[in-house]
């Protein structure tokens, strides 16, 4: 029975060990990108009201490409999603290529709309049926606007498609003389907020206490 507990504990003591050499080995480009990425969706939450779910990419030896999927509770058309997908894309590009000693990480320098990739999908769209945009994917060069997933089919129907070229030139043709890579401002951001429920608090408590 000592023999075994010896054992055991050996054998926790070098999974321990195991542990945290690997956090202290975590690449350093892998960190810049984690650091990078914290930052801009805690932004994009601010100024968006658009909420990560998930991030990942390609950057196993080096910065090969960035991805975010990103929900938000507002009801999105197409011209919203690619306003959107447009403006987070160059954002992110500035935060990125400005980052100090980023050329060390990028598999490429500067960073284009190529390297990043984003998933934008409105909850409040549902219904399978419906013809209308429920999410937008950026992948490279392509925007799909798709409806939302069809679990009898297993699918996700793609409505159209457009290269990412084709999206900014209509953004910037909408917004002419503004600077897409810039934060919003407090009139512009409330464009993309949720509508949030005012409750009547007195009226409310009324109704309650009849």
């Amino acid at each position: 029975m000592d023999f075994i507990k010896t054992i055991v504990k050996k054998f926790a003591f070098l999974l321990v060990l195991l542990g945290c050499q690997l956090q202290a080995e975590t690449p350093e480009h892998i960190k810049v990108a984690d650091r990078l990425t914290y930052e801009f969706v805690t932004q994009v939450a601010q100024d968006y009201d658009l909420h990560c779910y998930g991030s990942g990419g390609a950057m196993a030896t080096e910065i090969k490409s960035i991805a975010l999927s990103l929900w938000t509770n507002k009801e999105l058309n197409a011209e919203d999603f690619r306003e959107l997908v447009v403006r987070l894309t160059e954002t992110f590009l500035k935060k990125i290529n400005q980052c100090e000693n980023i050329d060390l990480y990028l598999a490429k320098y500067p960073a284009t709309h190529y390297n990043i990739d984003i998933i934008i999908e409105s909850t409040k769209k549902k219904v399978s049926s419906s013809d209308e945009v429920y999410q937008c994917f950026k992948t490279k060069n392509k925007l799909r606007y798709c409806k939302c997933y069809d679990a009898e089919k297993r699918d996700i129907e793609t409505l159209y498609t457009e290269t990412y070229e084709e999206a900014l030139a209509i953004v910037q043709a909408q917004n002419p003389g503004v600077d897409l890579a810039a934060r919003p401002t407090k009139e512009q951001a409330q464009k993309w907020k949720s509508e949030k429920v005012k409750t009547n608090w007195p009226a409310f408590l009324k109704l309650l206490l009849r």
